[in-house]
C-alpha cells in the first residue's frame, strides 16, 4: 500500500546528513527547503527552480501564507520567504502530474537546481527531505539525504527501492530526485508515493519541463503578483478533499493546527 509523504509528508529513514550520490555545494544544498504551517513545523519538502520559485508536490496542499525556509535544520532555517502564490500542474488527477509551483515573496540565497530527463533503471538518484526517521516517530526538522536505485519507469514518472532498509517517509513529499546533468546537479522527479514501511517503494512524478518553464516566465518576479493572490489550480478530486484522505495516502505530515485549518476551507 502506497501513501503520500508529507505531514502529512515523509522523512527519510536511515539517511545520511550529507548527499552521497550526487556531490553539492553548499548552494545547491539549500535549493532543497522545508515548507512550515502555522504550527511551525515542516510538512513537505521543495526544491528552488529560480531564486524565488519552489518545485513540489501538488498534494502537499502548500497555501499563500505558509513559510518556505532553506538550511539543514528547519527550525533554525538559514533563511526564508513566504508563499505568494501557488500553481498546480493542469494536468494533475490523483498521482499523475504530482506537481506545484510556488511563488515566493522574495529571492532565497541558494543555487536554484535545473531539471532533467527522468532516469533510467539502475540508475541511483540522490533523495532528500525533511519528514520523519522511522515510522510512527516525531517530527524532527532536520533535513537528511538517501540514495535509492532506479527499478522501474513509468508514464509521467518512475519508482525507486529503499530495498528494505531505507528511503522516504512522511514529510518528504515535494522533495527531489537529484542527479548529475550535464550541467551539474539537477532535479528528475518530485516525491509523490511511497510505501507505508519507509522503507521500500519510493514514486517520484518526473517535472514537466516546458509548464515549469512557462510558469516561471509569467509569474516573474515576487512582486509583480499580489501577495494572497492565487492562480486556479487544477481541481482537486473529490476523494483528496477530504484532509482526511489527503493524509492517509500522502506523504506529507499534517500537523493538528494545520489539518484543522484546511478544514475551515
Amino acid at each position: 500500500m502506497y501513501l503520500n509523504l508529507g505531514f502529512g509528508a515523509a522523512k527519510v529513514v536511515r539517511g545520511t546528513p550529507e548527499p552521497t550520490a550526487v556531490q553539492l555545494t553548499a548552494a545547491q544544498r539549500n535549493a532543497v527547503g522545508a515548507f512550515v504551517g502555522d504550527d511551525g513545523l515542516p510538512f513537505c519538502t521543495g526544491t528552488l527552480v529560480s531564486p524565488h520559485v519552489v518545485l513540489t508536490a501538488a498534494h502537499c496542499g502548500a497555501e499563500v501564507g505558509d513559510r518556505f525556509v532553506i538550511g539543514a535544520d528547519a527550525l533554525n532555517p538559514d533563511a526564508e520567504a513566504y508563499v505568494a502564490a501557488v500553481g498546480g500542474h493542469p494536468g494533475w488527477s490523483t498521482w499523475v502530474r504530482d506537481q506545484a509551483l510556488v511563488l515566493l515573496d522574495r529571492d532565497l540565497p541558494a543555487e536554484p537546481l535545473a531539471l532533467a530527463p527522468p532516469p533510467s533503471v539502475g540508475d541511483v538518484i540522490q533523495g532528500v527531505g525533511y519528514g520523519l526517521t522511522a515510522v510512527g516517530s516525531s517530527a524532527q526538522p532536520v533535513r537528511w539525504w538517501v540514495e535509492e536505485p532506479v527499478t522501474s519507469i513509468s508514464d509521467g514518472g518512475f519508482t525507486v527501492s529503499g530495498g528494505g532498509e531505507r528511503g522516504l517517509c512522511n514529510g518528504d513529499s515535494g522533495g527531489p530526485a537529484i542527479v548529475m546533468g550535464p550541467s551539474g546537479p539537477a532535479v528528475a522527479g518530485t516525491v509523490s508515493q511511497g510505501e507505508m514501511s519507509c522503507v521500500g517503494d519510493d514514486i517520484y512524478s518526473a517535472p514537466d519541463a516546458e509548464w515549469i518553464a512557462g510558469t516561471v516566465a509569467k509569474w516573474g518576479t515576487p512582486g509583480t503578483v499580489p501577495i494572497a493572490v492565487r492562480l486556479s489550480r487544477a481541481a482537486v478530486p473529490l476523494a483528496l478533499a477530504a484532509v482526511g484522505v489527503a493524509i492517509v495516502v500522502g506523504l506529507v505530515v499534517r500537523h493538528p493546527s494545520r489539518t484543522a485549518r484546511k478544514e475551515m476551507r
